[in-house]
């Protein structure tokens, strides 16, 4: 029983327990960017996060990689009015 508690308490501390293994899979991969499994599927589908196939139907997810894609996907703030000397 005390190390159920005390499991318990290390998967609330670091958030979430489903983010914790190295391969994740569709659901958990939705959980993680916070969107349903549709999207994250759309998102896969369109290529914007990279996928790993195992077999026709089975696909797994690294953090590593999903942040990394994410990352390229961060668009930065542009300042249309300061830069281009726009209207005050």
């Amino acid at each position: 029983m005390e190390k159920f508690i005390s499991s318990t308490n290390q998967q609330n501390q670091t958030g979430s327990h489903i983010c914790s293994s190295s391969l994740w899979n569709l659901h958990q991969l939705a959980s993680y960017l916070g969107v349903s499994k549709r999207t994250a599927r759309s998102l896969v589908d369109r290529g914007i996060l990279p996928v790993i196939k195992l077999g026709n139907k089975i696909q797994r997810f690294r953090k590593e990689a999903i942040d990394e894609a994410l990352a390229k996907q961060e668009i930065k703030a542009r300042f249309d009015r300061i830069s281009r000397g726009g209207a005050r």
